[in-house]
């Protein structure tokens, strides 16, 4: 399950991480319905080596590259 408590620090751009997180994934479950809480957004594609990434650009390529297509699946 995802741990939000390892972004209560970061935000992009005036977005804070682990309140964006949560609400993806409330999202999720509201629109997936059962199976959504096996299928929510976990916290390691934000971390690199085991910390939260820190630049946007970073942030922007994770969603472009791993978080939109993932959804799009779902």
């Amino acid at each position: 399950m995802p741990n939000y408590a390892l972004f209560d620090k970061t935000v992009f751009e005036g977005l804070p991480l682990e309140k964006w997180l949560k609400e993806l994934n409330a999202r999720i479950c509201e629109c997936i319905g059962t199976d959504a809480r096996n299928l929510q957004i976990g916290h390691s594609y934000f971390l690199e080596k085991e910390k939260p990434i820190m630049e946007n650009e970073k942030f922007k390529r994770i969603i472009r590259k791993d978080i939109i297509p993932l959804i799009e699946e779902y």
